[in-house]
């Protein structure tokens, strides 16, 4: 990783030659996204996101915004992977995501449907049709034990 700055500064000497002064040198900002940057395809992937930097840099510094998406929206930690893209579906990854989140609200609501609901911005109905639908049957409160009476109730044994 130490050899990212000094790789990506050569690769913008090359790429830059034409610009008359733009895109010729990173910033620091750019600097710290290129080095937490995982660069799954390696030098491939490091000189053509300098060729883009270099040709979308509007002046002298290239900054992180000049750089293609996947480097500008990275962020360490990210829980979706392109190896988890391309073996998930989309469906299947929305689905895991709501659940996720009927999970979390009903949790933090203390099982009450309609705060959780509240808490997601639904309607109690949409949120019941929406744990029925992802099979979120551990995302459901547990049942309420119904109240035994006792003979002292006023019931007649």
């Amino acid at each position: 990783m130490e050899d990212i700055p000094v790789l990506a500064a050569a690769l913008v000497d090359t790429h830059h030659a034409a610009r008359d002064g733009v895109g010729e040198r990173l910033s620091r900002a750019a600097i710290d996204a290129l080095v937490i940057y995982p660069w799954p395809n390696n030098i491939e992937e490091l000189d053509a996101a300098m060729r883009h930097a270099v040709r979308n840099a509007t002046r002298e510094s290239i900054a992180p915004e000049n750089f293609p998406l996947a480097i500008r929206s990275y962020r360490p930690g990210d829980s979706l992977s392109r190896r988890k893209v391309q073996n998930v579906s989309l469906d299947e990854m929305l689905e895991s995501f709501e659940l996720k989140m009927i999970k979390s609200a009903v949790e933090i609501s203390d099982g009450n449907r309609a705060a959780a609901a509240r808490l997601l911005g639904i309607t109690r109905s949409r949120l019941l049709r929406r744990i029925d639908a992802v099979d979120a049957d551990s995302a459901k409160p547990p049942p309420r034990t119904p109240k035994t009476s006792s003979p002292s109730d006023g019931e007649n044994a």
